[in-house]
């Protein structure tokens, strides 16, 4: 959804789960392991994610291919 012709930039669990390729579980148990990148507004429920850092998060998250012996 876009509002004023302007990308979404925060998503909830159902789109980030969505936009990375992830279950919904495997989210909350990043979520709880602190190892994905998330805001708490209002400190209540209602957790969002950061498009741009949930990127860096998945840019950190490459592993690099290995040469192949020949």
């Amino acid at each position: 959804m876009e509002t004023n012709n302007l990308p979404k930039r925060y998503l909830n669990i159902d789109e980030v789960a969505a936009y990375i390729g992830f279950s919904k579980r495997s989210i909350h148990r990043l979520i709880e392991t602190r190892s994905i990148p998330f805001c708490k507004p209002g400190g209540l429920g209602g957790l969002r994610f950061d498009i741009k850092a949930i990127d860096k998060w998945m840019e950190k998250q490459s592993v690099p291919a290995m040469a192949r012996a020949v």
